[in-house]
């Protein structure tokens, strides 16, 4: 799909548009019993679409019925990485990034800044990232791809990329790997000296 405004929300672009295949009888019962658990034909249309390359690897070049259930055991569970039913607790996370990306931007407005230094963590602990961005959601989703666990900004406070190195100089003996950090009480101490610093900070 070359044109980047075409928006795949039907079953019929899915499947034929997408993925070559015929919306036949099969996979009209497949996407009923979807609909069934509260999916709709827009979000697996999308979800579809997604994951196209991936599915892409598994359409079967046969019409054989066993070779076909392989594969929709494959398309069920790519489609539910983005397909969501109102009561998906992933909808939880949605709405919570959704709310912190409002307040950063509002929070860069009031104070017509640009330019933020930031401290995230996993939501399960363990080590913490200093760094320098114009976008703190960006940034979270980037260092998200390459990390085990879900990270949560623990602050974000207006800042250049001079002083996120001088914040990393002060807490040089607790430095890891790039911008990682032992998760030590002098990081956490300087955290709370910055909340008191800047009242209308952002984090978690």
């Amino acid at each position: 799909m070359t044109n980047r405004n075409y928006r795949i929300v039907t079953y019929k672009q899915a499947f034929e548009d997408v993925l070559g295949l015929k919306f036949d009888e099969r996979l009209k019962r497949f996407v009923s019993n979807l609909e069934k658990q509260g999916h709709t034909e827009k979000s697996i249309s999308y979800a579809i679409w997604r994951t196209r390359e991936t599915l892409l690897n598994y359409v079967p070049m046969e019409d054989s019925d066993i070779v076909f259930s392989g594969f929709m055991e494959i398309l069920r569970f790519e489609i539910s990485k983005y397909s969501w039913t109102k009561d998906d607790p992933r909808w939880k996370e949605h709405d919570k990034n959704k709310k912190r990306e409002v307040k950063i931007n509002e929070y860069a407005k009031r104070l017509n800044v640009n330019d933020f230094i930031y401290f995230m963590q996993g939501e399960n602990g363990g080590t913490i990232r200093i760094g320098y961005t114009i976008n703190p959601n960006t940034a979270l989703k980037s260092l998200e791809s390459g990390y085990p666990d879900k990270l949560k900004i623990l602050l974000v406070i207006p800042g250049h990329s001079a002083d996120a190195i001088r914040l990393q100089r002060k807490f040089d003996k607790h430095k890891l790997k790039g911008g990682w950090f032992k998760p030590d009480k002098e990081i956490f101490d300087e955290i709370e000296k910055l909340k008191a610093k800047y009242p209308h900070m952002v984090g978690d």
